[in-house]
């Protein structure tokens, strides 16, 4: 199958807000006209129209439902065509298959990527700080970690393989 390109979808991980009505009427309106709130415009204006149809016909939000429609929608999500010509696209696949064959060598290559995000809950964040870092990383797999002969599942039988109840 001949590839042209690709499509780049954009989601943004909002949602279209249905507007809540106000505690109190302002300026004329039932609902809230703030600019800072991420509203759909044909969502704001289908709940407005039935929420609040005197206020509408009789014009109090048009100049917001103007802004929405032009400045102020957040656009939620988006699709992008990318096109690329034959050498970008043989350079994509190239690229890719290196990606495969470093996946799948037996011999995988492992790069540490120390972060407040990575590591939170990893055994072995201070050897890998401690290897970016440039120190003995022997000292600290010999003095915080225990080798053991077997996995911990070979020492004992789970829980679901007893025989008994059932």
């Amino acid at each position: 199958m001949p590839v042209a390109g690709f499509v780049w979808a954009e989601i943004r991980k909002a949602v279209p807000e249905e507007p809540e009505p106000l505690k109190r009427p302002y300026k004329g309106r039932l609902y809230s006209a703030n600019k800072q709130t991420p509203y759909d415009p044909d969502v704001y204006e289908t709940t407005v129209r039935e929420g609040d149809p005197s206020g509408y016909h009789e014009g109090l939000y048009d100049e917001f439902l103007e802004f929405l429609r032009t400045e102020g929608s957040t656009t939620f999500h988006r699709r992008h065509q990318i096109h690329r010509n034959d050498t970008e696209l043989d350079s994509c696949g190239y690229n890719i298959w290196l990606e495969a064959c470093e996946m799948t060598d037996p011999n995988l290559r492992i790069y540490p990527s120390a972060g407040r995000f990575t590591c939170n809950g990893c055994a072995f964040s201070e050897p890998c700080l401690a290897l970016n870092r440039g120190e003995d990383v022997a000292h600290y797999m010999d003095t915080m970690y225990e080798k053991k002969d077997r996995h911990y599942y070979d020492e004992k039988p789970s829980s679901t393989d007893k025989t008994g109840r059932g």
